[in-house]
């Protein structure tokens, strides 16, 4: 997806464990936005190109007990904005 607020979201996952892996989130307001949610795994995804006065490669809000591995974030005005996100893991590949 080009251009579009958000390619991919999560918005009130608790239950289970959501994984992402080995994406690609290019050329939007925000790469991915992860809200209101526990036990998210990020593997391997590519964050790259999201421009824009509030744009983000990744937004995260009130994540919990999530872990964030080997992901690359390219080129985005911010690479990863977290907000009230407790017991999180972050192990990123690359930050530029």
């Amino acid at each position: 997806m080009l251009r579009e607020t958000y390619a991919m979201g999560y918005t009130l996952c608790s239950r289970m464990t959501t994984s992402t892996t080995k994406n690609k989130f290019a050329r939007n307001g925000a790469g991915a936005a992860v809200m209101f949610s526990k036990r998210v795994k990020m593997t391997g995804n590519t964050f790259q190109d999201n421009w824009g006065p509030a744009s983000y490669g990744l937004l995260l809000k009130e994540l919990y007990d999530s872990e964030l591995t080997g992901n690359t974030f390219y080129r985005n005005t911010i690479g990863i904005n977290g907000e009230n996100c407790t017991r999180m893991k972050y192990n990123e590949k690359y930050l530029q």
